[in-house]
């Protein structure tokens, strides 16, 4: 067996191996995985996504697996690197991070795959993580025999004493013909479609907001947030004509909550805005919302309790220490 970087010219094996890799258990998994079959452009896409680099693993004749990483510098008392096990876009459920085609499985060639990408990047990254869904017996018990163990929250010292660099999640659902008006719906705020001059702002409230996400506080970035580049419809909360929050929802059905401004929290605008992005998604179609939470959103999580939102599934975070 070799392991190696991807090459141009491997996409179809690759597109090959993710649509093979998990058809014969397709029926087991819950409808939030959301895999689906790709082609060999589908392959080109993830590789056009940021810093993800795969990793291939190949007998003497044919591709056999892959695996999908980046190194993500996280940015606190000092940069901590980060070996990050995941999609290209980390909120994509519809991409594998690790395939290996069926035949081959269970012959500890995954294993083979990740214990030699963990010692190429032994010495430049400190940490290795991943997620898996704690409905996904396989991939918890495979993180567990490398040597990972499993953190609702991993705070790490060098990076902050104050926030994790990684946690565990929730996903949570609520069927639109349930949707109610929450207690303290304030009827003073308004949301609309957020245009190219809300980046600044955008961007301020994910500063504000979204600690565990760097890139999301530049301008450039909230542009092609805005834009749709990378999935989502982007709304804004006004109150008085002026941006208090941001809210959005990814195409699968998922909501992200950007966040409010500080000096407009405590006003109700954040359950407010999340009612009405609600709306606008039943108008649109959708029957149903989605929503993930790390463990320390209480906050977050509180409010999802309100509107009748259910726990599916969690999504563990995994933890290797490569120093």
């Amino acid at each position: 067996m070799h392991v190696r970087q991807y090459q141009a010219g491997d996409e179809t094996a690759l597109a090959t191996i993710h649509n093979k890799a998990f058809q014969h258990l397709i029926h087991r998994l819950p409808e939030i995985y959301q895999l689906r079959n790709v082609g060999s452009e589908d392959v080109q896409d993830w590789l056009k996504q940021g810093s993800n680099m795969l990793w291939i693993i190949e007998s003497t004749d044919q591709i056999i697996g892959y695996a999908q990483i980046r190194i993500e510098v996280e940015h606190g008392k000092r940069d901590v690197s980060v070996l990050q096990f995941m999609p290209a876009q980390k909120w994509d459920l519809a991409q594998t991070n690790i395939a290996i085609l069926p035949e081959y499985q269970k012959r500890g060639i995954g294993t083979l795959l990740v214990e030699e990408i963990l010692e190429k990047y032994r010495g430049t990254a400190e940490l290795a993580s991943a997620h898996t869904f704690s409905d996904n017996i396989a991939g918890e018990r495979f993180f567990s025999s490398l040597g990972f163990t499993m953190h609702d929250a991993f705070y790490y010292p060098p990076f902050s004493d104050k926030y994790p660099i990684a946690n565990s999640s929730i996903y949570e659902t609520l069927e639109f013909e349930h949707l109610t008006a929450p207690r303290n719906l304030n009827p003073n705020v308004t949301i609309r479609r957020a245009t190219v001059d809300d980046a600044a702002v955008v961007a301020e409230i994910h500063e504000q907001n979204v600690w565990w996400c760097d890139e999301c506080n530049s301008l450039e970035w909230s542009i092609r947030f805005i834009k749709g580049k990378y999935g989502h419809t982007v709304f804004v909360a006004e109150i008085d004509a002026e941006v208090a929050g941001s809210i959005d929802y990814y195409r699968d059905g998922r909501i992200g909550i950007s966040g409010v401004l500080p000096e407009y929290k405590r006003r109700g605008i954040g359950s407010t805005m999340f009612y009405k992005i609600m709306k606008v998604m039943k108008k649109a179609g959708f029957k149903s919302a989605f929503v993930d939470s790390g463990l320390t959103q209480s906050e977050a999580i509180g409010m999802y309790a309100e509107f009748g939102f259910t726990i599916q599934r969690r999504q563990n975070a995994w933890i290797k220490k490569l120093m």
